[in-house]
């Protein structure tokens, strides 16, 4: 008797509108240069190709860094979605972590119930790219260029 295989493979998307017979229409492509704000739209698809069905298969993916997680975007058919704020040490409900700001999740958790042998299925999320922090020298260098804009403009 074998074991449940489970592959998986994950995808990340973004959104685009493009013009088509009709009228513009918005699809997901493969992510390329990301903009700060932009949306990614995580896909984790998953093949049961073993001949024993799975039980409370358990997938995580944390957030990516610089990003943020969109509240509610998590999904799964079959599956009892949780995230976490400390880096996977713990996972609640995300309705009961109603009071957490986006930012402060760090990790999703998805529990597949059941995939039978031979199917497929995935789960899913979005998150939002921030805008990279300026480093230090990049802030030191704008505060120098602001007094002596301030200094010599007058």
């Amino acid at each position: 008797m074998e074991r449940p295989r489970v592959k998986i493979e994950a995808v990340t998307e973004c959104e685009v509108t493009v013009s088509k017979e009709g009228g513009p229409v918005t699809q997901r492509v493969p992510t390329g240069i990301i903009d700060a704000g932009s949306i990614l739209f995580y896909t984790i698809n998953l093949s049961n190709e073993g001949d024993e069905p799975t039980r409370n298969l358990t997938v995580e993916n944390p957030i990516p860094r610089g990003s943020v997680y969109v509240p509610g975007s998590a999904t799964g058919q079959g599956s009892t979605v949780l995230i976490s704020n400390d880096h996977g040490a713990s996972f609640v409900a995300e309705t009961e972590a109603a009071c957490w700001r986006p930012e402060s999740v760090t990790d999703v958790r998805w529990i597949v119930e059941h995939m039978p042998p031979g199917t497929r299925s995935h789960v899913e999320f979005q998150v939002r790219i921030l805008a990279p922090e300026p480093s230090f020298v990049e802030r030191c260098w704008s505060t120098a260029y602001l007094w002596l804009l301030a200094r010599f403009s007058t």
